[in-house]
């Protein structure tokens, strides 16, 4: 790894973590050996980091030469703390470790008494742990890499007859909030758990279905029509 590389992500955990941090803690976020981590502090203070602590306590950064001042009111930083807090509900892990090391950053731009504000008890958001997915799981990276790219994506998926089929889509983007669950009469068990454990979690569910319609059980489907919590039911 670069040393420019290796400087910002120990700067990047020194923001995002809880302070003080200890040297075992930053060596393993920024992949070093300890005593080359105690040369980076000493390469970023040279540079102009306050950073308080010492081997053996931890440390803390102060202030942050790298990084604008900026202000927040209260509520605004309530609205930043609580809009990260939802990430860990998409499944998406790499979005979740973005959106931390943005909020790490901006805290670290507040003035004194507005970063106490955002690292306040009432700031924090407290909510039940979201239910583990059951498998397949989906790469929400790449479906999100291939929309920046305008590119499409190949889905090879297995119906239920073990038949493979391969189909070539154009992703415009992701939406996490609204899930639409089309054909629920006639679908595969596994899918249907899924959905509904996306509404446990906190998405809006819509089911598209007619009971009437259903064919396929003779091929295993199951109807997913009743296994929602609704509030229109049409």
């Amino acid at each position: 790894m670069a040393r420019s590389d290796r400087l910002m992500r120990l700067m990047d955990a020194l923001r995002r973590l809880p302070a003080p941090v200890t040297a075992q803690r930053l060596a393993e976020e920024t992949g070093v050996s300890l005593r080359q981590l105690y040369r980076d502090i000493a390469s970023l203070r040279a540079g102009g980091a306050l950073i308080d602590g010492a081997a053996g306590v931890g440390y803390r950064l102060t202030e942050d030469p790298a990084l604008p001042p900026q202000s927040f009111d209260r509520l605004e930083i309530e609205a930043l703390r609580l809009a990260v807090a939802q990430l860990p509900r998409l499944g998406d892990p790499a979005l979740t470790r973005a959106g931390e090391d943005a909020l790490a950053r901006i805290i670290a731009t507040l003035p004194e008494r507005q970063a106490q504000m955002a690292l306040h008890a009432v700031a924090r958001v407290w909510t039940p742990a979201p239910t583990e997915l059951v498998p397949p799981h989906l790469d929400l990276g790449a479906i999100r890499q291939a929309c920046w790219d305008e590119t499409s994506l190949v889905i090879r998926y297995r119906d239920l007859n073990d038949a493979v089929t391969e189909r070539e889509v154009w992703p415009l983007g992701i939406g996490y909030d609204y899930l639409l669950f089309d054909e629920a009469q006639d679908t595969v068990p596994v899918v249907a758990k899924m959905v509904a454990d996306q509404q446990t979690q906190g998405s809006q569910v819509v089911v598209v279905g007619d009971s009437a319609q259903a064919i396929y059980g003779w091929r295993g489907a199951v109807s997913a029509m009743d296994m929602f919590n609704t509030r229109h039911h049409l």
